[in-house]
Parts: C-alpha cells; sequence; structure tokens
C-alpha cells in the first residue's frame, strides 16, 4: 500500500461528540503509515486534545466565517501552500 498525505478539518470549536472519534481515526491512518494532517480552530480543548495524541496539526488556520471573507481567504492560501509542500494530500470531508 501506497502511504498516503491526508488532511482532515475538524471545524469543531469545542470538544464534542465527533471530536473523540476524530482523534482516533487520526492515529488509526497514522499506525496505518500515512501522514496525516488534522487542522483545528486553535486554541480550544480540541486542539490541546489532538496536541496531546502527538498529531500533526496545520498551523496558522482559524476555519472561522465569522472573522469574514479575508480569514476564509487565508486559510485557502495556508491550505495550497501546504498541498504543495505535502504533493497531494486526499481530501475527503468529515462523517463522524
Amino acid at each position: 500500500m501506497t502511504p498516503l498525505t491526508i488532511l482532515h478539518l475538524a471545524a469543531n470549536r469545542w470538544w464534542t461528540g465527533s471530536a473523540d472519534p476524530i482523534i482516533h481515526l487520526v492515529s488509526g491512518l497514522r499506525a496505518r503509515g500515512h501522514r496525516v494532517l488534522l487542522g483545528v480552530i486553535p486554541g480550544d480543548r480540541f486542539e490541546a486534545k489532538a496536541k496531546q495524541a502527538g498529531l500533526e496539526l496545520v498551523e496558522g488556520l482559524h476555519m472561522d466565517a465569522r472573522r469574514g471573507p479575508r480569514s476564509l481567504a487565508s486559510d485557502v492560501l495556508k491550505l495550497r501552500s501546504g498541498r504543495r509542500e505535502a504533493g497531494r494530500p486526499s481530501c475527503e470531508p468529515s462523517t463522524i
């Protein structure tokens, strides 16, 4: 199996019902040899738990529509630059 670089975005502001399964999913994919980048809203318990689990976080994302179009555009540019660095990540929306 060819290892993938996977980008998983989780726009949960709090430690919600989907947060724990996301941590387990990302950890499981890493255990299978994939590189998984996790984008979370900074400064929350979700970010702290992801760091505690040793996950690789995408730094500099805000993922907050309330901050306006410029903030969202900044996130898109950050993700595009990360895509160039990582090759071509596999991106799928979370269904958890």
